[in-house]
């Protein structure tokens, strides 16, 4: 089935191009949330692209949610992932996405009139980046917090993707029923301003780890990955291998690998010492 598959996909790739090829078939991409820059700390999940539109809300369900939920919108340029990614933001509990646009100036005329509670925005649309759609947003609706994202083919290209320049790097998979993750507990309470939002998130990372986020300063905590310096985090708070691997959402033997390239990298031979660097750093 898989070869039969891969032989219609190359097909309309070779006959109509690959713009047809990913409105036919799904995708499965990566998607990551950047909810702040520096440290950097985002959350990333998986989620395969529409080839259909999705089905009209019902009547009794639409009635339902109306009531004390945050009104989501999405700047996505692709089809497909702009139909799923709408879809998954509408699964979400206490939101309901309203609008979703394919451009930039669409979607800045129509925010202007009908501000919503939280606007998702791909960091790369075809005439501006995701952070400077919401510099221009900020002029027209300064109350309209928004959250860019990045696209990935897998999990992989986001690890090997991440921006340098930060003091310190979190990457937390979350599943698609919980992107809003960071903001639980609002949702329902009336709408948040930016700065609110921005609280919630701190608290949320803050939470997670129980302390900062790893600062990574010193020049073998440099070369540390991200993933390293999250599982390193986590174990200076006395997480053990197989508590790491329930709230990473990877196996325990993942988490055996990444300890022993930390120590490796670090120079040393037990979690005791590389938790001592760490808390050193």
């Amino acid at each position: 089935m898989a070869t039969r598959l891969a032989r219609r996909i190359r097909q309309v790739v070779q006959r109509h191009g690959i713009a047809e090829a990913h409105a036919r078939f799904p995708r499965e991409l990566t998607l990551a949330f950047r909810w702040t820059a520096n440290p950097m700390a985002w959350t990333y999940f998986t989620l395969h692209t529409r080839v259909t539109p999705p089905a009209e809300r019902k009547e009794g369900q639409a009635g339902r949610r109306q009531a004390r939920v945050w009104p989501v919108a999405v700047v996505e340029p692709d089809l497909g992932l702009r139909q799923a990614l709408t879809a998954c933001a509408d699964e979400q509990a206490g939101f309901r996405c309203v609008a979703g646009f394919a451009e930039a100036s669409e979607a800045l005329l129509w925010l202007a009139r009908n501000p919503v509670a939280l606007l998702l925005v791909n960091h790369t649309l075809a005439d501006v980046s995701g952070s400077g759609f919401l510099d221009r947003l900020r002029r027209l609706a300064p109350n309209v917090p928004g959250l860019v994202y990045s696209v990935y083919d897998d999990s992989d290209q986001l690890f090997r993707s991440t921006p340098g320049g930060a003091i310190g790097y979190l990457l937390r998979r979350t599943p698609t029923d919980r992107i809003f993750e960071p903001l639980a507990g609002n949702a329902g309470e009336g709408w948040p301003t930016p700065a609110q939002i921005a609280q919630r998130v701190l608290g949320y990372f803050q939470q997670l780890i129980g302390s900062r986020v790893p600062a990574g300063g010193s020049l073998e905590m440099a070369r540390l990955t991200p993933r390293e310096l999250e599982i390193l985090g986590l174990l200076s708070k006395g997480f053990l291998d197989k508590e790491i691997a329930h709230a990473l959402h990877i196996s325990a033997w993942t988490v055996h690998g990444h300890a022993k390239n930390i120590y490796e990298k670090l120079g040393v031979h037990s979690r005791t010492e590389a938790v001592v660097k760490y808390l050193q750093r």
